[in-house]
């Protein structure tokens, strides 16, 4: 994966499909131009790279990290301590939209409090944040949803459990964005039912399209063996015996045909 770094200008990346345990270094090293980057099916990979790095960085969207239990500081790309912190930039500081897909295993997202969070400034310009598909998620880091206008979450049980209500002390943390849609338990339950019935009526046509192809194979291994019948012309346009009437040309005429055994 380090052999196939993209030329330094690049403003658009998606990766898919990788094996290894981590991503490679380039990508928040030699692409300072990268708006856009989507990170799908790294199914070995446990922690993200500092992303929040990326000076120009618009739209980031990961799925299907399958190996990721935890995503911690180390995702901003800041220092670590706080003695360190007034000498780093902004992270992730021209992210508009963050998104994560079927991180199943995904468990814990480290928020920042207290000074961290006076003196360190992380995704001033995100506007967007989309969950989805996310059970163990246990709550959202706060400190990203102060400037939040749009905030989904879907089929993610723990976070449903947390906000779907529309009550209680969480729900009043996020309870100042203006468009928010997020599934509740009740909801997550009719999804999957409503998945199930889908899935049973995909294998049950399934099924028809196998038997009718074996029906069809049949049927035209059968049709080999039959003897191929003879056919008269009987009427053509109100003429007998297949004549056409006054030796005219006919424009539209009607052939009836009858199969004679």
């Amino acid at each position: 994966m380090e052999a196939l770094q993209p030329p330094p200008k690049l403003q658009r990346l998606q990766m898919y499909g990788y094996d290894g345990t981590q991503l490679p270094v380039w990508i928040t090293t030699s692409l300072s131009y990268l708006r856009v980057l989507r990170i799908d099916s790294f199914e070995n990979c446990s922690s993200l790279p500092p992303l929040g790095k990326l000076p120009m960085l618009e739209e980031l969207e990961i799925s299907n990290m399958e190996s990721m239990k935890y995503v911690g500081n180390e995702l901003l790309g800041v220092m670590e301590t706080i003695q360190e912190l007034p000498n780093a930039g902004p992270a992730f500081q021209k992210l508009r939209k963050l998104s994560f897909y079927s991180c199943r295993d995904w468990e814990k997202w480290d928020d920042i409090t207290g000074d961290e969070k006076d003196r360190l400034l992380i995704m001033p310009c995100l506007r967007e944040l989309d969950i989805h598909y996310c059970d163990k998620l246990k709550a959202l880091p706060h400190c990203l949803l102060s400037a939040l206008e749009y905030l989904t979450v879907k089929d993610s049980s723990c976070l449903a459990s947390l906000y779907g209500d529309r009550t209680g002390d969480e729900w009043d943390k996020i309870s100042h964005i203006p468009h928010i849609k997020v599934d509740s338990l009740e909801d997550i339950r009719l999804n999957k039912l409503e998945r199930q019935r889908a899935y049973e009526m995909y294998r049950k046509m399934r099924a028809r399209i196998s038997l009718k192809r074996s029906d069809s194979a049949n049927c035209s291994r059968s049709l080999k063996t039959l003897k191929r019948p003879q056919v008269k012309v009987i009427k053509a346009d109100g003429c007998e015996n297949g004549q056409i009437c006054g030796g005219s040309v006919l424009k539209n005429y009607f052939l009836r045909l009858v199969v004679i055994e």
